[in-house]
């Protein structure tokens, strides 16, 4: 059965209200990872007014996924035959970038996809990388055999791209194909023969297409709740920092003004005045926003501190994040899956333009992820690999600064070698003490 065939005969209404409540967790996890919160905090604040509500959102959901997502947080260097290859790293200029945002996101959403496409620049073609964040797939076993998204909604339609093996259409909201034109296309055949999508899932899939598992929804959860902390944290200070005013008597609204500018005047000999004396213990509200919050990093894997006092040697923060070291190992692996299958599909959209893409064996080297040490322990390794012979001075100050030349390096050791000829020839004709009182 083709997968045009499932889509218009074998999709009934349970599965599309599976669907329609995915969708909808995957927009949510997106606004959260935005910032966007508080279209979610309002349904938990019953409120009569939540026009004058202070709102307080942390984006603590975007700093986790950023901590975790550390695979490409050095670019790569890939390897054709051992060898780099210039013109290949000329095409995908763009790649390390994305794949840093591709990382987050599918550290996000579980599963997503990359379409590699064809741009020109400078009149000279070369490749870009589109996302795919919200889609459905229609899968036989865990492999897709055809996938829709939404690419327009104008209110009173929706319209939808897919793509299968042999067709790429446009549909309406009824699964219906329409005329492509509008949209930039023409033909309804794929040229390609496959769906032009890498899938990239955040672990190796077992049972569930859609990874939904390998998801961040217990993060936002935990984001939602502290929010609401927060917000209602902030609600009870106005009212600390106010200490309402209560009365009590035959009092006349004009005698009833008051103001932090203002006094207060009352005519009634039997008027009552007093305040509520709120006294509230925020520093308990602040002590369990800080639980919950390091109950997250615990449940990541992740150790970020509130505060260091004193000198942290690298050894010891290398001991405190093993656990978040031991899971980049693991997700190195995985993502070593997305660049083989990306190159293929490379190769497959860039034969369709003309463009060669390397068939050597490929290999990628990705940067070790390295915790930040002393002035001290830098001196004491690089003192020990250079007289070791492990490392020469180019390493050195490549480390120092990853984007300098090997021209830059040849200037710099020419300039040292220089000034050690001057230094030695002073050093040579500089007259002693001895000398001098000859």
């Amino acid at each position: 059965m083709t997968g045009k065939e499932i889509i218009f005969h074998n999709w009934n209404e349970h599965l599309q209200n599976e669907e329609t409540a995915r969708l909808k967790n995957i927009q949510k996890l997106i606004d959260f990872y935005n910032g966007e919160h508080q279209p979610y905090l309002e349904p938990y604040l019953k409120l009569r007014d939540l026009d004058d509500f202070p709102f307080y959102e942390t984006n603590i959901t975007k700093r986790i996924i950023k901590k975790l997502a550390e695979v490409y947080k050095k670019a790569p260097i890939r390897y054709f035959g051992e060898k780099q290859n210039d013109k290949y790293n000329e095409l995908t200029k763009k790649k390390n970038i994305r794949m840093k945002t591709i990382e987050r996101q599918s550290r996000l959403l579980g599963t997503i996809g990359i379409q590699p496409i064809i741009i020109e620049k400078n009149k000279q073609k070369v490749f870009d990388y589109l996302m795919l964040r919200s889609y459905t797939a229609y899968l036989k076993g865990l492999e897709p055999v055809a996938i829709k998204y939404l690419i327009q909604d104008d209110g009173e339609e929706k319209f939808y791209e897919y793509w299968d093996n042999e067709q790429h259409l446009i549909l309406d909201s009824d699964n219906i194909s329409v005329n492509p034109k509008p949209f930039g296309f023409e033909d309804e055949k794929n040229d390609l023969g496959i769906i032009p999508f890498v899938w990239c899932p955040n672990d190796f899939l077992i049972d569930d297409f859609y990874n939904t598992g390998g998801s961040a929804d217990d993060l936002i959860n935990a984001n939602l709740h502290i929010d609401l902390t927060l917000s209602e944290m902030c609600h009870k200070y106005r009212y600390d920092a106010f200490n309402p005013i209560w009365g009590k008597g035959n009092i006349k609204d004009l005698d009833t003004t008051y103001s932090y500018d203002k006094i207060l005047w009352l005519d009634d000999p039997d008027a009552m005045i007093g305040n509520l004396n709120i006294d509230h213990n925020f520093m308990g509200d602040i002590e369990l926003i800080k639980t919950q919050i390091q109950l997250i990093e615990r449940n990541y894997r992740l150790n970020i501190n509130w505060g260091i006092s004193g000198n942290t040697s690298g050894f010891s923060l290398i001991v405190q994040n093993i656990d978040h070291q031991d899971d980049l190992t693991d997700m190195t692996d995985v993502c070593r899956g997305w660049e083989d299958d990306l190159l293929e599909m490379e190769r497959i959209v860039g034969s369709k333009y003309g463009i060669k893409v390397p068939t050597n064996e490929f290999r990628i080297d990705y940067a070790e992820v390295q915790m930040p040490i002393s002035i001290e322990e830098q001196n004491k390794k690089w003192t020990f690999e250079f007289n070791n012979h492990l490392s020469s001075r180019a390493d050195y100050w490549r480390e120092q600064n990853p984007d300098i030349s090997d021209e830059q390096i040849i200037e710099k050791q020419r300039q040292i070698s220089e000034e050690n000829k001057t230094v030695k020839v002073a050093e040579q004709t500089e007259p002693t003490v001895t000398d001098l009182f000859k």
